[in-house]
């Protein structure tokens, strides 16, 4: 990386901006579960496989919308 800056810098900014996607989806799954965004920040960041985080934000979707069609 040191005799290639430019390559770092962008792999410096994909890093930034999968933590956003990170954060984000902690704050989608909050909302689906009309929680505290800390505490389900918290759920998400605990759970460190990225297929179980996908399942939980993808299980409380589809609760959330079958609630919605009742």
């Amino acid at each position: 990386m040191g005799s290639h800056p430019e390559i770092a810098v962008r792999v410096a900014a994909c890093i930034a901006e999968w933590a956003e996607i990170e954060t984000s989806m902690g704050v989608l799954l909050a909302v689906l579960l009309d929680a505290s965004p800390k505490a389900a920040l918290a759920m998400y960041g605990s759970t460190e496989n990225r297929t179980t985080q996908q399942k939980m934000v993808m299980a409380a979707a589809a609760h959330q919308l079958s609630q919605d069609e009742s």
